[in-house]
């Protein structure tokens, strides 16, 4: 299994009700893939934890990197995984207060790029935080 952490920036503003049709139709698909993981929008951005089996990890970021609601997708980073951090979430919300009381997460919608130990931080302080 694999996960991936990326960023990427809203070609719009988005409404609190945008992202809530994003986090509901994002859990009703991750379920029928086998897919978990959270996502934080904030002030324009996005910044998304997907975990499960390798290609269908790596379809879904292909597809996600299309999708026309936003620009700049990079990914952060991808490593390989034994257990799934969110196991109960499809699609988990990660509250935009997170930025400030995680320097993991800070750090990630800051950096073009972060290694295994701040990602693997980063894993830890969303999994505690999500809703």
């Amino acid at each position: 299994m694999k996960f991936v952490i990326y960023r990427s920036k809203a070609t719009e503003e988005m409404r609190a009700s945008d992202v809530g049709d994003i986090l509901l139709t994002s859990r009703m698909n991750n379920q029928k893939r086998g897919i978990t993981g959270a996502l934080l929008y904030r002030n324009g951005f996005f910044l998304q934890v997907l975990e499960g089996q390798d290609d269908v990890v790596d379809d879904l970021v292909r597809r996600i990197r299309k999708d026309g609601r936003h620009t700049a997708f990079t990914v952060l980073y991808s490593g390989e995984t034994s257990k799934l951090v969110f196991p109960s979430w499809s699609m988990a919300r990660v509250p935009e207060d997170a930025v400030t009381r995680s320097p993991a997460v800070f750090q990630a919608l800051e950096s073009d790029q972060i290694d295994e130990n701040t990602a693997r931080q980063f894993l830890a302080e969303v999994s505690a935080v999500v809703r």
